[in-house]
């Protein structure tokens, strides 16, 4: 009985600092997403193309963060956190086919960069929390 409480106990805590990596890694790429369009506003409009296929990369990311918040019995919160930014980057979506495809609309993908700022701050928030449920508490 033991033994089999470690096994779980050694996976929940794979599973969360897995969470850990997944959620660092989506503060890198939010970071560099916005600086692909500083590149393309101010150095070389080119750049728009590498901002459209870069999310690409990462738009999934909070899917699986939301699954290993799950398997490793993370805080409901963080669970929360990692749909919200999902939420979030559907959004990012809908502003930008709006502003693109309904040029009465246009003023909606004036959110874009707003939903970003929420989008990275929202990021640096579940990566702090849980670096600090994980690394800091070292709580398995």
């Amino acid at each position: 009985m033991k033994l089999e409480h470690e096994q779980n106990s050694t996976k929940v805590r794979y599973f969360r600092v897995g969470f850990v990596g997944l959620s660092g890694l989506f503060v890198i790429c939010i970071t560099l997403q916005v600086l692909i369009a500083g590149l393309a506003l101010f150095v070389d409009s080119s750049s728009w193309r590498g901002h459209t296929v870069f999310v690409h990369f990462f738009e999934y990311l909070p899917i699986l963060m939301l699954l290993l918040a799950t398997f490793g019995k993370l805080s409901k919160r963080v669970r929360w956190q990692s749909l919200g930014m999902l939420g979030l980057i559907i959004l990012q979506y809908a502003t930008a086919k709006v502003s693109g495809d309904f040029p009465s609309l246009r003023m909606f993908g004036a959110l874009h960069p707003v939903i970003a700022l929420i989008l990275f701050w929202s990021s640096i928030r579940c990566f702090r929390e849980a670096w600090n449920l994980v690394v800091r508490s070292g709580k398995s």
